[in-house]
């Protein structure tokens, strides 16, 4: 590996303070002689990059609380078999030695890869800035920094590309850079009125967010949830439009208005290129109809009319069987683990518990699995009032299905049952 010292040193793994003449790297960067120390899940508790020499390098910089990281480690883990002798992956976090391994050993659930962890980093985030995790950085057998990635690039294809030096399919990862408008900041006070829709894109990474006021509206998303945004936000509604079954497509193809739930990774970049938007307006005075303006610019933009209907929904109504009061409480301490099992947590007990709280709050948890699972409203027609005890098995929330639930409620003289239900549904179709 060439050694293009940046700092005239070996770096440990210590503050780059000390050390003010070192930059954020860049593709085409050579990277310096770094020996990394409090490493875990390796021989030594140091990993010093010259002994890598040849090797392509991927720093897989995670946290315990990113979902998508814990869910790559299998992925990491059998690149690193398949590539063991051309290929090193070395995990990054900012968490320290101790949490990093008291995080795996409280969750033998969880995957984890047969690389070193590095913990208690400073030094590779100030080397390799950014924002959001997985965040790969590919470091050629040269020491030259060749991508800094998101996580959805890190496939065996392209890590057989890099090794030979032949042209992938690799983007580059953007950082986020959030502005409240994209106009000029210093001629921003001589606006009087403005509405204007920008196209997203990947490349340079904006972001328009700016909280709502009587004179001023932003949303960004694809045509169908700036829609819902706008009902929800500005529309004054008696329901919410995100909520299962509470929307309708009268569209042909929709595939231009809202993007498939199957897309992800670089196809859900792309699609995000040609049809997600930023939208703002601002206008000169409080009391102007922003809902009105809006949703007529709206129509001019995109080929799609929206109104409010009254139409008969299929849902799921919840329901009591029996006049016997089976879900009282019996008093006592609090407890809620009414949730699905999510491995960044504990392993949570076989039996969920949901006892003395008020049943509401029990009934919005279970209808808000049930949407999940099936797309279709949920209804409480119980009219229960008071606090409860429930428990249900951990299965029956970790792999939810109706009948699981029809099962569990049983016991408590409850049932679902679908039927139509009249409600307002916000309808969107092309005239």
């Amino acid at each position: 590996m060439k050694k293009q010292l940046l700092i005239g040193l070996v770096l440990f793994n210590a503050s780059l303070a000390a050390f003010p003449q070192v930059k954020p790297l860049d593709v085409g960067d050579t990277v310096p002689r770094l020996v990394l120390r409090e490493v875990y899940n390796h021989h030594a508790d140091s990993i010093d990059f010259g002994d890598l020499d040849g090797k392509l390098i991927i720093l897989d910089f995670w946290s315990t609380y990113c979902l998508p990281c814990l869910k790559a480690f299998p992925k990491v883990d059998s690149l690193q078999a398949t590539f063991k002798d051309e290929v090193q992956f070395i995990a990054v976090s900012q968490h320290d030695l101790t949490e990093t391994t008291d995080f795996f050993s409280t969750r033998p659930f969880i995957h984890k890869p047969d690389i070193p962890f590095v913990t208690t980093d400073s030094i590779l985030h100030q080397l390799f800035p950014h924002l959001g995790v997985p965040f790969h950085v590919w470091i050629d057998g040269e020491g030259v920094v060749r991508h800094l990635a998101d996580g959805y690039n890190l496939t065996a294809g392209n890590i057989r590309r890099v090794l030979d030096n032949r042209q992938t399919t690799i983007t580059r990862a953007v950082n986020n850079v959030y502005k409240e408008t994209i106009f000029d900041p210093e001629f921003l006070s001589n606006v009087v009125y403005a509405s204007y829709l920008a196209r997203y894109d990947s490349s340079n990474g904006l972001k328009l967010e700016k909280r709502k006021t009587e004179t001023d509206y932003t949303t960004s998303g694809d045509v169908v949830t700036m829609y819902q945004y706008l009902y929800h936000e500005l529309g004054e509604l008696g329901f919410n439009p995100f909520r299962a079954g509470r929307t309708r497509l009268a569209i042909p193809d929709s595939t231009f208005y809202k993007m498939p739930s199957e897309y992800t990774g670089a196809k859900a970049l792309a699609w995000m290129n040609k049809h997600f938007y930023f939208y703002q307006i601002q206008v000169p005075e409080t009391g102007a109809d922003l809902f009105g303006l809006v949703k007529s610019d709206f129509e001019r933009y995109f080929p799609i009319r929206s109104s409010i209907a009254e139409e008969n929904v299929d849902c799921w109504v919840l329901i009591r069987t029996t006049t016997q009061d089976l879900l009282a409480t019996k008093g006592g301490k609090t407890a809620h683990t009414f949730v699905q099992q999510d491995i960044r947590f504990g392993k949570l007990d076989s039996v969920r518990r949901y006892m003395n709280r008020p049943f509401s709050s029990f009934s919005s948890a279970l209808g808000a699995h049930i949407e999940h699972i099936t797309g279709m409203p949920f209804i409480d027609e119980t009219g229960y009032e008071g606090n409860v005890d429930i428990f249900f098995a951990g299965e029956t929330l970790d792999q939810p299905s109706i009948d699981g639930f029809k099962s569990e409620l049983k016991r408590y003289g409850l049932d679902l049952i679908k039927r139509p239900e009249k409600m307002s549904v916000l309808i969107l179709e092309v005239p």
